[in-house]
């Protein structure tokens, strides 16, 4: 079912990210295979989940365009934007499914 579910995410992508690029849309897509790979969530919580990932990479790379060749502010602006999202993210799909996803996340860095 979760493949299903995200294969469908994969095919709708685009239609959520129009004029982003091939890169921030690759971002997106492994993102939302982690999230729905690694968490229990519902179709209501993907779709949501969908939505908030396209809104943050936007907000990521129109960052990126704006503050380009300003290191500093680049990097102020983007722990912003992701502390911004990163609420949003967890009062959508609940704490436990934050923790699998911070444990998941963990064992990647430690693995690699």
């Amino acid at each position: 079912m979760k493949k299903l579910i995200v294969i469908a995410i994969a095919l709708a992508a685009p239609i959520f990210v129009q004029g982003q690029s091939k890169a921030a849309q690759k971002q997106m897509d492994k993102q939302m295979a982690m999230w729905t790979e690694q968490c229990d969530l519902s179709t209501d919580q993907t779709a949501a989940l969908q939505m908030l990932i396209s809104e943050k990479t936007e907000a990521l790379v129109a960052n990126r365009k704006a503050n380009r060749g300003a290191k500093e502010k680049l990097q102020a602006a983007a722990k912003e934007i992701n502390q911004k999202y990163a609420g949003k993210i967890r009062e959508l799909v609940g704490r436990d499914n934050v923790r699998k996803m911070n444990a998941y996340r963990r064992s990647q860095r430690e693995n690699s």
